[in-house]
């Protein structure tokens, strides 16, 4: 999808499409099946990028701000929608470099470690190019999850799951089980 140093930045760069929630809420399980947890960057757009080639200054430009996010999908489903969990902190692209930051995700207090890819915004130049391309450019609003730097981690019901990226900062969630809820309602 990019060229060979960008790769590793992402290992599955999308177009968030799921719902999106805010750090500390609690997201529903039941649309999910088999769910699994990753912890991304989440690269907001502030402007179009719609415009033939897109050189990487235009691209950076395009970002409104970096968070980090947690992202939970249903196995095997990357291409799908996912829901998504921002963070409280966001960051101009240049006040901070996400380039080889240690990034953590902790599922109930057990912690697995890896580390963010380099050049992430080269990735993000190719996956706007390639949706522009295709007549479905990346537009002001998007959010664009850099793909889990860290094994993605299974999401029981009731988990409590933090996200941590060097430098963006952190964001918690925890995953409804879907039978407490529908208890509750009846």
């Amino acid at each position: 999808m990019t060229d060979v140093p960008a790769r590793p930045a992402f290992l599955a760069p999308r177009v968030a499409s799921g719902v999106g929630y805010v750090g500390g809420d609690t997201v529903p399980l039941d649309p999910l099946l088999d769910p699994l947890a990753t912890v991304e960057v989440a690269f907001a757009l502030g402007r179009d990028l719609d415009a033939g080639e897109l050189g990487l200054g235009q691209v950076r430009r395009a970002v409104r701000y970096l968070a980090v996010a947690l992202c939970a999908s249903g196995a095997g489903t990357e291409a799908s929608p996912a829901d998504f969990v921002v963070g409280p902190r966001r960051l101009a692209l240049d006040a901070v470099s996400v380039d080889g930051a240690r990034a953590t995700i902790r599922v109930d207090g057990s912690a697995q470690h890896g580390m963010v890819g380099r050049d992430a915004v080269l990735a993000l130049q190719a996956l706007a190019q390639q949706c522009s391309d295709a007549g479905q450019p990346l537009r002001a609003g998007d959010v664009v999850l850099s793909g889990g730097p860290v094994p993605a981690c299974r999401i029981t019901p009731g988990a409590h799951i933090v996200g941590e990226i060097d430098g963006l900062g952190r964001v918690a969630a925890t995953f409804a089980d879907p039978m407490a809820a529908s208890t509750r309602a009846s």
